[in-house]
């Protein structure tokens, strides 16, 4: 071994990085006749999502590429391809949060499988992390490829991550590559007639139910195994029972309820079955019933039937539900043969409670989508300014974030909103594939190209229109903070509420009420330590002024932005909230 190869790991700040549920079906499991992916993002703290076009273009030889601080830094590739980026933005940068798709149709998504034996293996140079998802998204032709490049780079430098699960499709095939930290991995093929549901441990069990030429092993994976006692075979030198997700992981990943409550509520709804051992979740299963886009979506906004949800309080407290309190994206890729007709379905943030939106990624996102500008992204993504995270009326990802955040707290149905127009925009999309691809023939792709994007544009605008239209509908009380600016060092935060129709603040239960953001913590719950009422005034004109502890209402808010502050409680019994935006004082804190 080098002495570069005995690079220490880096360190690692973040005890949490991406969440994530993907769901993958195969051609022939496939309701459409085409490869499903499915994919929620999930993640702790203020996150802005920001979706940009990226051309192709042509580089220099002596061009290098640098990503995360230590990270092996890169030779680029003479040509790289055009594709779509969704960008992570989290104050302490994300590595292992962003999802792509070029205009090869390769798409590129994640699952974060961390707590595995191998978090101490060295690397070279600091390792790849980042790089592996962008370097696919640039080069890769072909969903094979983009695997290749994957293990290439896990080969050469090793993988800094402690474990991770990359989704790697096109029109034709789909594979699942399972990193490790250091130089060991794992790949596998999707099946055709296959569907596979990942949350966040690894899922691959047996290597020996598919063809040898779908499967790909690093050249020690087994036998380290056998050597460290965590995989003992059954028939001495006969391998066929080795199970990877046994072998490199220990059981309590499997067995946290935040992983095992998302599997089985996946697999029940795909199966009809009931699991109650987290060592019976299956890999992939051969559904009876075809799959459609409607069923993917579905498994993406669903909640977990076996967590207990009491009395008042949000919709959404943990994990343990597919779409959660840390989900901030979610996406639905149908591959189409010819790449500029994938369609894809988004919600920038819960699917349970916000719109399924309907687009063609190869035409690029709306223009309300993207917030910084290709240079920009790059230069800030390991290290976001923080104006990005101000909370700003005029931005269609605000708007959406406030009235999910209402409506979890108020249980008010903002699905019966939105589904009557993503329904007709959905059965639309079909009609506009024809008319695109019918285009394409007759005037070529550049003009298809701009048909469909304007067509992202109308039908983007339409769901901000209604989600911006419910909101009212869910009655916000009318609050207001009494400071131009917050900070820990004032001792208490004073807040008015103001009588409003149907609301009087005097008969508010001052018990219940909380204030402060609406992140979820560190571990991806919902943040049950908000400010709690420690004074009450009530005004002549009805109006009810509150003190709260500044620390605790200011707690995961960040330092130097403009926030979204929200009271909840309970009024003669019926929750309300509503929300006022100040700035935070200070600035950015070092790194």
């Amino acid at each position: 071994m080098t002495k570069k190869d005995q690079t220490a790991a880096p360190r690692r700040p973040r005890i949490f990085e991406g969440g994530c549920s993907t769901i993958v079906v195969g051609r022939a499991a496939s309701a459409t006749g085409r490869i499903l992916v499915g994919h929620n993002e999930d993640n702790d703290g203020r996150i802005v999502t920001n979706r940009i076009w990226v051309p192709a273009a042509d580089h220099a030889a002596e061009e290098r590429l640098a990503f995360e601080s230590g990270a092996a830094v890169l030779p680029q590739a003479p040509h790289t391809l055009a594709h779509c980026w969704t960008q992570t933005l989290h104050p302490q940068g994300a590595s292992y949060s962003d999802s792509f798709i070029n205009e090869a149709g390769v798409l590129v998504v994640s699952n974060n499988c961390n707590q595995t034996w191998e978090r101490d293996e060295p690397v070279v140079d600091g390792g790849v992390g980042y790089a592996v998802r962008r370097l696919i998204a640039e080069r890769a032709r072909t969903a094979r490829e983009g695997v290749e490049i994957a293990l290439d780079l896990q080969t050469r430098w090793g993988y800094r991550g402690e474990g991770r699960t990359y989704t790697i499709a096109d029109p034709h095939e789909a594979w699942q590559v399972f990193l490790l930290r250091g130089h060991r991995w794992a790949a596998r093929r999707i099946q055709d007639d296959e569907v596979v549901f990942t949350a966040n441990a690894f899922a691959l069990d047996r290597i020996d139910d598919v063809p040898p030429e779908d499967v790909m092993l690093s050249p020690d994976l087994v036998d380290y195994a056998v050597r460290t006692g965590r995989y003992l075979p059954e028939n001495g030198l006969d391998h066929a029972d080795f199970s990877f997700r046994r072998a490199y992981q220990p059981p309590e990943r499997r067995y946290a309820l935040w992983n095992f409550d998302r599997a089985r509520t996946a697999w029940e709804y795909l199966t009809g079955r009931r699991f109650n051992d987290p060592e019976t979740i299956p890999y992939a299963v051969r559904p009876a019933l075809k799959v459609g886009t409607a069923d993917v979506m579905h498994v993406l906004a669903s909640r977990s039937a076996y967590e207990e949800r009491r009395g008042f309080g949000p919709e959404h407290r943990t994990m343990r539900d597919v779409s959660n309190v840390g989900t901030f994206d979610a996406a639905v890729y149908e591959l189409h043969e010819e790449p500029l007709l994938t369609t894809g379905w988004r919600a920038s943030g819960r699917p349970s409670q916000l719109p399924f939106t309907p687009f063609f990624p190869l035409a690029g996102p709306p223009v309300a989508e993207t917030l910084l500008d290709l240079e920009s992204a790059r230069r800030a993504h390991f290290s976001p300014p923080r104006e990005v995270f101000d909370w700003r009326a005029d931005r269609p990802l605000w708007r959406g974030l406030a009235a999910q955040t209402l409506a979890d707290w108020t249980d008010f149905d903002l699905p019966a909103w939105w589904r009557p127009l993503i329904g007709s925009r959905v059965q639309e999309g079909a009609k506009i594939r024809r008319a695109a691809s019918e285009l394409a023939a007759a005037a070529g792709l550049e003009r298809a190209r701009a048909f469909l994007h304007d067509w992202n544009e109308r039908v983007f605008a339409e769901a901000d229109a209604v989600v911006f239209a419910a909101f009212p509908a869910m009655r916000p009380v009318p609050i207001e903070v009494l400071a131009a600016e917050l900070s820990p060092g004032m001792g208490e935060v004073e807040a008015a509420l103001h009588p409003a129709a149907g609301f009087d603040p005097a008969k508010i239960d001052p018990d219940t009420v909380t204030f402060g953001t609406a992140t979820p913590t560190e571990d991806v719950e919902w943040n049950a330590r908000r400010g709690r009422v420690c004074g009450m005034t009530v005004e002549e004109d009805g109006s009810v002024r509150l003190r709260f502890p500044a620390e605790d209402v200011l707690r995961l808010a960040l330092p130097g932005v403009l926030t979204d502050f929200w009271i909840f409680g309970l009024v003669e019994d019926r929750p309300f909230g509503g929300f006022d935006v100040v700035r935070v004082a200070g600035e950015k804190p070092d790194e």
